[in-house]
């Protein structure tokens, strides 16, 4: 069997780009429970808006990496 190397890049892209905006996720939560009454709901939108366009756009590379791999078949 010969291993699609392309896919496999990417992947592993996709799983480090979810892994990014987990920790953005993280960061946001921590954010908004520790510094609440001081918090700034700007910084708390865009940093959810910028997980989740990761998280989006993660998914999309896995999907394109699970074609490529079926198409070798």
């Amino acid at each position: 069997m010969v291993r699609n190397k392309e896919a496999e890049n990417l992947t592993l892209m996709a799983v480090l780009l979810a892994g990014i905006s987990g920790c953005i996720l993280t960061w946001t939560g921590s954010y908004v429970m520790y510094w609440r009454e001081s918090s700034n709901p700007l910084v708390v939108y865009l940093c959810l808006a910028v997980s989740v366009i990761l998280l989006a756009f993660s998914f999309f590379v896995f999907r394109v990496a699970e074609r490529k791999m079926e198409a070798k078949k």
